[in-house]
């Protein structure tokens, strides 16, 4: 948000120095429809692309951030292309057969602008759409793991430690991609880890706990051989 007002800032000051400039350094006595169609279609661009970063927002997340800052980027190419051309306009006298040239040039930069951000607005959705469904599947895993290095801490006996940190190890070099046909597998192993948790609090037998530790390995072994036979 603080980049964004910078730019918006950088904007409104870089249009009130091309209008007072325009309007300084020349002679209205000489100016004709050349002068005042190049200003007007300056002063378009500048409007155009102030609305554009106040109004057109990008969904993005925390790793596509950039993405948002698109719009942005072509607005500041519109800005040179347009001032470009309409500055050049501005330096003709009177009126000519390059009245057509002005309005259409314009016109096509002004659409391509548009386009351009309507396209990249496009694409930051289809990114976004495509981190979030990949977070979605990742989520599974990842709490697993948390849950897992949760019993780590709470486990007092070496054998047990050992057999949970030999299954987080397993956990945490296994695919963390969650697919429809292991999901059932990894609600069935996180409830193993509840049941592995309470005996802890319990304080149960530690055959009982590997007991179920066990369970919970063949659980995730089930899991990921089901992951690498369907691809």
């Amino acid at each position: 948000m603080k980049k964004l007002n910078m730019v918006l800032v950088g904007e409104i000051v870089l249009t009130l120095a091309w209008v007072i400039l325009a309007l300084l350094f020349q002679n209205f006595q000489e100016t004709g429809f050349y002068y005042w169609g190049g200003f007007a279609f300056g002063l378009i661009t500048f409007i155009v692309i102030i609305l554009v970063t106040l109004f057109w927002k990008t969904k993005t997340l925390r790793n596509t951030t950039e993405l948002g800052y698109l719009p942005v980027y072509f607005g500041w190419i519109y800005v040179i292309v347009s001032i470009s051309v309409n500055s050049k306009f501005l330096m003709l006298k009177g009126d000519g057969p390059l009245k057509k040239l002005l309005v259409g040039l314009n016109l096509l930069l002004l659409l391509i602008y548009l386009f351009s951000v309507y396209c990249a607005n496009k694409y930051a959705e289809r990114v976004v759409a495509q981190t979030e469904q990949i977070i979605g599947k990742t989520e599974k895993s990842v709490n697993l793991s948390v849950q897992l290095a949760g019993l780590l801490s709470m486990a007092k006996d070496e054998d047990v430690k050992k057999r949970l940190y030999a299954l987080k190890e397993r956990l945490d070099y296994s695919s963390n991609m969650t697919q429809n046909f292991t999901a059932g597998y990894e609600k069935e192993f996180g409830d193993v880890l509840h049941q592995v948790e309470e005996a802890i609090v319990n304080g149960s037998d530690q055959s009982e706990i590997i007991a179920l530790v066990e369970k919970a390995e063949q659980l995730w072994n089930i899991r990921n051989a089901k992951n690498s036979a369907v691809k």
